[in-house]
């Protein structure tokens, strides 16, 4: 079994955290965006005005994912906004080629871990309404939809997502 060690991005390894960004999300994504709007969107969420706004967040932090027995690289990469009853799963991804292995399962423990010992009442996410695998995923682990929205992007661009929720703790 792969050990997991999650360690927080400091803002000297932006650039790190982007390359790996790029490398899983934006195959992750190909298939469900036109090429413009796909760089649109990571812009909006990886370029260095959002990244910005991150490292400067006291309720927001971003995570290395890395496997210890995979040359310990990070594999993946975990975005978490503290609220005031809910934790916010914001982002949760894992290289294309690792998944299937138990890694997002195994990280989803460790998110409720969190939430428990902090006294959240539910951990909330967001999923493109396209992205059935993962909604079967997230449902696979206890969480609900509650609804759907349009969500304005970049460049003129409306998205879908679908808001998720799973009660935890207290």
């Amino acid at each position: 079994m792969v050990r997991l060690e999650v360690i927080r991005v400091p803002p000297g390894d932006r650039e790190k955290f982007k390359a790996l960004a790029q490398s899983i999300w934006l195959p992750t994504f190909r298939s469900y965006f036109k090429p413009d709007e796909l760089l649109a969107l990571f812009e909006g969420m990886y370029g260095d005005r959002a990244l910005d706004s991150i490292f400067a967040s006291t309720q927001y932090e971003l995570f290395f994912l890395h496997g210890t027995e995979l040359d310990g690289s990070p594999f993946g990469y975990l975005g978490i906004e503290w609220g005031s009853h809910t934790l916010k799963l914001d982002k949760i991804y894992i290289h294309p080629d690792l998944q299937g292995r138990g890694l997002g399962s195994r990280v989803l423990d460790l998110v409720e871990g969190w939430a428990n010992s902090k006294r959240y009442k539910t951990i909330e996410l967001r999923v493109n309404v396209a992205n059935l695998s993962a909604i079967a995923f997230y449902e696979h682990h206890g969480f609900s939809v509650t609804r759907t929205e349009r969500f304005p992007g970049p460049d003129g661009y409306v998205y879908h997502d679908r808001w998720m929720t799973k009660r935890v703790g207290f």
